[in-house]
């Protein structure tokens, strides 16, 4: 049997599926994140390994079986990381006998969730991803690529779970100054936190400052009081989905100029933030209408499922259509 495989390499989780060109049979397995700027291209290459040595052994199939391969990794989002990446998995390809014949794409991974939240025959659209960072992308019908975000959480990461996290936390320090309302959210964080006081989430933070998605964690307790009606919470989704909105105002602007910069794009969303809370997903799909922005849609698959198909088509086995990035 051959197979091609799809990886979504994110910075909290990497996703590898694998899909038979014979069959249509796919499996899938996940390991550790593989943000090259978190990890180093070394370990990115390891676990990439790690997941495609799994997978195939779920089919029972030797490295060879693999015919094209496509990563979609966070924090490769320049040509530059996409080389060293590609160098770097290359590199490891031909320890397992895979050599320069099998076509290797690496892109950035908000190309691969718009591929795979578009349907099968629209290749235009725009998708705005909010996990525990934020990025909006989007690709017009001559295939020109654009982006808005994606500045890391020290520049921007706004609407993201790391964002809506320390808004959450920054809610709590401010309800208990004065200089903000109260809040449910003192209940609830210093609970997770097992303290006893605000004052003690100084130390909390500080003498070990916790990682992103150790942050982004909270945005769930600012999903809880929302749902509870906690005013300041709906204040920070609100705020969230508002400067979501703002990349695809961002991407819209970009796109003027071009010949098809008028037509109404269809827009998809994807990522936690998204997935878990109903009141973002909703403002966000009002505020496309009020502002016109183009025609929202839910999302048909999975950033996994887009690597597929880009290495469906690298494997020339996409209905016979050739990749415009091979």
């Amino acid at each position: 049997m051959r197979v091609v495989a799809g990886i979504d390499g994110g910075g909290t989780k990497t996703e590898c599926m694998l899909a038979c060109l014979e069959t249509g049979k796919t499996v899938t397995v996940t390991g550790a994140g593989c943000n090259p700027l978190i990890t180093g291209y070394e370990r990115l290459a390891q676990t990439v390994r790690a997941l495609l040595e799994e997978a195939l052994r779920e089919m029972g199939l030797p490295f060879g079986a693999i015919q094209a391969i496509c990563l979609g990794v966070a924090g490769a989002g320049r040509l530059q990381e996409q080389e060293r990446v590609n160098t770097a998995v290359r590199a490891m390809l031909a320890k397992e006998g895979i050599g320069p014949n099998v076509p290797c794409l690496v892109l950035h991974d908000a190309d691969i969730a718009l591929r795979g939240a578009l349907a099968p025959e629209q290749k235009a659209g725009i998708i705005a991803i909010a996990g525990t960072g934020s990025v909006a992308y989007g690709v017009d019908a001559g295939g020109t690529r654009y982006r808005s975000g994606g500045w890391g959480h020290l520049l921007g990461d706004e609407g993201s779970g790391y964002a809506i996290g320390l808004a959450g936390l920054q809610a709590v320090c401010r309800a208990y100054d004065r200089r903000g309302e109260p809040t449910l959210l003192t209940r609830t964080v210093l609970a997770q936190c097992q303290l006893a006081d605000p004052q003690e989430l100084i130390p909390y933070l500080y003498t070990n400052p916790l990682e992103k998605s150790e942050i982004a964690r909270f945005a769930k307790l600012v999903i809880e009081a929302a749902e509870a009606r906690d005013r300041v919470s709906i204040g920070i989704l609100t705020k969230a989905a508002d400067e979501l909105i703002l990349h695809i105002e961002s991407l819209r602007a970009q796109m003027q100029g071009h010949a098809d910069g008028e037509e109404r794009y269809p827009v998809v969303v994807a990522g936690s933030i998204f997935a878990h809370s109903p009141f973002i997903k909703e403002r966000f799909a009002e505020q496309m209408t009020v502002r016109k922005l183009g025609v929202f849609q839910e999302s048909n698959g999975s950033p996994v499922e887009g690597a597929v198909r880009f290495a469906k088509e690298l494997a020339g086995a996409d209905g016979g259509e050739e990749s415009d990035h091979a």
